[in-house]
């Protein structure tokens, strides 16, 4: 085999390298873009809020908060995606609502020693979420490489 036919073959396998790379990292995207809203949506009807006031008074302010955020990383040698759940407008209560935390009193009222033991239990709604995106996301890239595969 000359060396002309061996880099013609050479580049021939990468152009189908890229080519099934392209095809993978596209579907693996749009999975991943789907499995992010679905997520979403998810957040927005298990999170938290308060029942005793009513929307337009921002008792489901925390609840519509969730909003999905895309950002891509590209450079020479690779490209990264990553997507994320936040809440845009109520970022430090998520932590609060998920762990609990000690109760904080209203400016202007005095501590009492009784005060320093009460604790807001948490409300586990951000971890349940998590672990099943996780696994969808597990399961629709194997998926998705089966059927590349084959």
């Amino acid at each position: 085999m000359a060396y002309n036919e061996l880099k013609a073959d050479i580049s021939g396998l990468l152009n189908e390298l890229e080519k099934y790379s392209t095809e993978v990292m596209n579907d693996i995207d749009k999975e991943a873009n789907r499995i992010a809203n679905r997520a979403k949506n998810e957040l927005k009807q298990t999170s938290p809020y308060r029942p005793h006031n009513k929307p337009s008074e921002g008792g489901e302010h925390y609840r519509d908060s969730w909003k999905k955020k895309q950002t891509k990383h590209r450079s020479q040698f690779s490209q990264t995606d990553s997507i994320q759940l936040l809440s845009k407008t109520k970022p430090r209560l998520t932590h609060l609502l998920e762990n609990g935390h000690r109760v904080v009193l209203p400016a202007g009222k005095k501590f009492k020693r009784q005060d320093a033991k009460r604790y807001v239990e948490a409300i586990k709604h951000i971890q349940p979420v998590q672990e099943e995106v996780n696994n969808a996301v597990i399961a629709a890239v194997d998926n998705i490489l089966r059927r590349h595969g084959k």
